[in-house]
């Protein structure tokens, strides 16, 4: 296995750039708008579509970097490598601010997710929990964390599916 300093020299700089982005872009300001409020955002004149293939171009850019670092720290290629990561990675990015309904989150909250839940993991490892065990503590702390987001934004349950209908109709009055 390689040195983890590269990996980490890697994410730091593309945490930098992704830090920047938002805040000195139009792109960024656009998929911004439209996480939050994607009526509003067209409204104003922001193409729904154009922010959402910057949002998943980007977010295939960065996860295929994230691809590129961990082959390189694990010395091999598996396109099933990452599956025991996915619920951490989802944690990691809900428990540093992310929202679910979008429109908000940090790169800097996400960091701290990542490393809280990183610590989180460790502790369990070190303690010599199962990995099984291991999963239900991340999902019960993902579940937790976006329940109290639903309510604090006092969206509850029923505010959550009319915002998703909400969503799906714009979708579907804006046709490419």
């Amino acid at each position: 296995m390689g040195s983890p300093l590269p990996s980490v020299a890697i994410i730091l700089v593309a945490a930098i750039l992704l830090w920047q982005f938002p805040r000195d872009t139009s792109i960024g300001l656009h998929i911004y708008a439209t996480g939050d409020n994607p009526h509003a955002a067209r409204v104003t004149g922001v193409s729904l579509w154009a922010s959402y293939a910057w949002a998943f171009g980007l977010g295939g850019l960065f996860s295929g970097l994230a691809g590129i670092v961990l082959s390189a720290q694990t010395s091999s290629v598996d396109p099933h490598i990452d599956d025991p990561f996915t619920l951490s990675s989802i944690a990691a990015a809900v428990v540093g601010g992310v929202s679910f309904f979008g429109g908000d989150g940090k790169v800097v909250g996400s960091i701290a997710g990542a490393v809280v839940i990183g610590i989180l993991v460790s502790l369990l490892v070190f303690q010599g929990v199962s990995s099984f065990w291991q999963g239900v503590v991340e999902g019960v702390i993902l579940v937790i964390v976006v329940a109290i987001t639903t309510w604090r934004r006092g969206a509850g349950l029923s505010g959550l599916a009319t915002r998703a209908r909400g969503v799906a109709q714009l979708q579907t009055e804006e046709t490419p």
